[in-house]
């Protein structure tokens, strides 16, 4: 298989394809799914594969994950045994992010293939501040995004040599928020 000389430089590379949909006669495919569970987890998933025509085909993927987080915790007041403690609810520990992935599949001819993917991905993550006693104030946390979009037309010459030509296009923006340093100061 075609690789960058990068990826041939170093062995810890994970290269990794979109599978091509398979359609066994049908004209689409559809999967969703749901997930749930403790702490307001809640995470939907759409995966959806489309015949085109007799050459192309587009994939569409959705995924929202969304999570509360919060959950008990034991505060101890003191540091002897017998000291008072209790039982508070973790906050500013919520999760909330989406992703959104399509892909189109153009197969020329037998030897010739035209790929394009776009993909988008928003996320939220809050981290707790620090606990301090009698306090939840402050917390930090971080939001991203990222959307890239890339095509790779790939010929296959005959059994020994095949050619390709790759391009990639990315943006990305990470943003970090810290209120709990604020507060203790």
């Amino acid at each position: 298989e075609l690789q960058t000389a990068r990826a041939f430089a170093s062995s810890s590379v994970l290269n990794m394809e979109t599978a091509v949909p398979r359609f066994y006669g049908k004209k689409h495919n559809a999967t969703f799914s749901y997930g749930g569970g403790s702490f307001g987890l809640a995470n939907p998933s759409l995966y959806y594969e489309q015949k085109l025509g007799r050459k192309a085909s587009m994939t569409l993927y959705a995924n929202y994950l969304k999570c509360d987080g919060d959950y008990p915790f034991r505060l101890e007041y003191g540091t002897r045994e017998g000291d008072s403690s209790s039982v508070e609810r973790r906050s500013n520990s919520q999760v909330e992010m989406a992703t959104i992935d399509a892909n189109l599949f153009y197969f020329i001819d037998s030897c010739r293939s035209l790929i394009g993917k776009v993909h988008y991905m928003q996320g939220f993550h809050a981290l707790p501040g620090p606990v301090t006693y009698y306090s939840v104030k402050g917390s930090e946390s971080t939001e991203e995004r990222l959307f890239f979009a890339q095509a790779r037309y790939r010929h296959r010459w005959n059994e020994r040599l095949s050619s390709q030509i790759v391009g990639k296009y990315q943006l990305s923006n990470d943003s970090y928020q810290d209120t709990a340093s604020r507060m203790s100061a």
